[in-house]
């Protein structure tokens, strides 16, 4: 058809997820340049294991045996074709592994991949996850909350019920330990995390309306009070709330929201200044 395919080949030299090992590399280089009349090398890259943490040795370990893969082009006097390697984490605190381009994943998100590592870029948030209060009400004082009786209290309280569960990617485990935001206030979330219901208990002498704004995961906004978009004073604090309460992984929670969430909202911004 006379069109060629533009490919980036994959070097694993760590990793051990995909690609052909650094060590063995040379032999599909060779290959590329001999049989592959219709395939254009225009990228080759590898991935890191450990950027994002404190003891860097075996990521340099990595980005030496990548180098040393890069060399092949060197030694036969051709053009390298277009680098990458560097993850979040490296964007972070290995400037040298830069190359020709990065690949940073949950940093464009604005939240930093662990808590090792320097932020030497400033992120903000780019996720955000609301919902409306669709029921309150004035649960006694002995009356358990939700599935299970888990929570309780000892006076009378109220009780808002927000249609955002585990069905939607919220966690069970959050139950009785997340908070989330209602007219810029904070309040906990009481009982059982259900399929597609929450319930958090409010201030006293709070009147809340079925049309307040519920946020699980945001900061904020310059209009927030006025116009229900309400948040987090620290753009960070209440998505890494959650990923500590978790003790998971930072990934996990920002790709999970949208299981079965027609009832929430999402707006993605940039997230990196």
């Amino acid at each position: 058809m006379g069109v060629k395919a533009k490919v980036h080949l994959k070097i694993d030299t760590g990793m051990e997820r995909i690609g052909v090992h650094y060590y063995s590399a040379h032999t599909l280089q060779e290959a590329t340049l001999k049989c592959c009349r219709n395939v254009e090398v225009e990228g080759i890259y590898s991935h890191f294991a450990s950027a994002d943490s404190a003891d860097l040795t075996y990521a340099r370990l990595q980005l030496e045996r990548f180098n040393e893969v890069l060399r092949f082009y060197e030694k036969h006097s051709l053009p390298a074709p277009m680098g990458h390697m560097a993850n979040s984490g490296a964007v972070l605190q290995l400037p040298e592994a830069s190359f020709d381009m990065v690949r940073p994943g949950i940093l464009m998100y604005g939240v930093y991949p662990s808590p090792e590592v320097p932020h030497t870029v400033q992120v903000r948030p780019a996720l955000a996850w609301k919902s409306r209060v669709v029921y309150f009400k004035v649960v006694r004082p002995g009356h358990p909350v939700s599935y299970g009786s888990t929570w309780q209290s000892d006076h009378l309280v109220r009780v808002v019920t927000v249609p955002v569960g585990y069905g939607d990617g919220y966690f069970r485990s959050m139950s009785n330990k997340a908070q989330v935001i209602i007219r810029g206030q904070k309040y906990p979330q009481v009982g059982r995390v259900c399929m597609d219901h929450g319930q958090s208990r409010m201030g006293h002498g709070l009147q809340r309306r079925r049309s307040d704004v519920d946020r699980r995961i945001g900061r904020r906004t310059r209009h927030g009070r006025r116009s229900g978009w309400v948040g987090w004073d620290d753009p960070l604090r209440n998505l890494d709330q959650h990923q500590h309460a978790r003790a998971a992984c930072v990934c996990k929670i920002s790709q999970t929201p949208g299981v079965l969430s027609p009832p929430c909202l999402f707006r993605a911004s940039g997230a990196l200044r």
